[in-house]
């Protein structure tokens, strides 16, 4: 679990950190968020995706209005934001604090670690992940 503070700041964890090779920097490092779904934000390193993201955003430069609103999407969904390694905190947009639906201030956001990445879910996105991706014993 993390807490997002009256800032919209968050500390990751720092198992999950050292796990990903993110810790150590002394500079600031940036990070780009995938709104994957509300409630649901996914923190990629910039060096990984960098050039998979510029190869999409290509493929999406196009004269019609269709191509251009998917380019607009497709702006939208992936941001950058900074993590400071030193002490784990990341700084959320206004934007991507409104995706994970903050219900009180501050809020508790649930952090898991991915195949190179960082999940992080409201509990509506927890639960929606789990009524997608799980079978239940009653079925």
């Amino acid at each position: 679990m993390v807490t997002v503070d009256l800032r919209r700041r968050l500390k990751a964890p720092k198992v999950i950190l050292e796990a990903l090779g993110w810790t150590g920097e002394a500079a600031p490092t940036v990070l780009i968020a995938e709104i994957v779904e509300l409630g649901h934000l996914r923190f990629w390193s910039r060096e990984r995706v960098a050039g998979l993201l510029l190869e999409i955003e290509s493929d999406l430069h196009g004269p019609s209005f269709e191509e251009a609103q998917d380019l607009r999407a497709h702006r939208d969904r992936y941001r950058e934001v900074t993590l400071r390694p030193s002490d784990g905190r990341i700084q959320l947009s206004e934007a991507l604090h409104a995706i994970v639906e903050p219900a009180l201030e501050p809020c508790l956001l649930y952090a898991e670690l991915g195949e190179g990445f960082i999940d992080l879910f409201s509990q509506r996105g927890r639960l929606s992940r789990l009524r997608k991706r799980t079978i239940g014993l009653s079925r």
